[in-house]
């Protein structure tokens, strides 16, 4: 399967990382209509693992990054079940079990490489840790719990893009 390109994920960094709190609010309730399971994720995520304020909107512009990647490169993505939800974190939360314990720790570049969209994961990341870095918005931990975010969302997005691509070509 073909990556998101370069210039579909910078615009939407571009993009979310510009909006008001007022429009990041309008998204965040468009995503809600729109994602259920993706935005029930990433509430969950942003109210276990992150402080409140803008570490919060940090994790929402990223779940909005790549929710907009995904619609935008792919055409519209259809609705996420919790069931693909569960799998995935299931998944990510196995390997992450297994690493800590075989390996001393989570080899996140190992499953950012297998994840399909490398590009797009490196980027987010990279434009998470820089604009936190620059602004001292997250901490280590938290800057951990968002890597594993982002990975499971592409995941997630992946999962269903490869589902959605195997029903068209039937």
């Amino acid at each position: 399967m073909k990556e998101i390109d370069e210039d579909t994920t910078n615009d939407a960094i571009e993009i979310f990382f510009s909006l008001n709190d007022e429009e990041l609010t309008e998204d965040i309730n468009n995503l809600r209509r729109e994602q259920k399971q993706i935005y029930d994720l990433t509430n969950s995520a942003a109210k276990k693992s992150f402080r409140a304020g803008e570490q919060r909107r940090m994790v929402w512009r990223i779940s909005l990054i790549i929710d907009h990647c995904f619609n935008t490169y792919y055409q519209e993505m259809p609705v996420i079940s919790y069931q693909v939800v569960l799998k995935q974190m299931n998944i990510i939360e196995k390997e992450e079990r297994t690493q800590r314990r075989d390996k001393g720790g989570f080899d996140i570049k190992k499953t950012i490489d297998d994840s399909g969209q490398k590009d797009l994961v490196e980027k987010i990341i990279i434009k998470a840790y820089l604009f936190s870095k620059g602004k001292k918005i997250l901490n280590e931990n938290e800057l951990y719990h968002l890597n594993l975010l982002i990975i499971v969302l592409v995941l997630i997005y992946q999962t269903e893009t490869i589902r959605m691509n195997k029903i068209k070509k039937q």
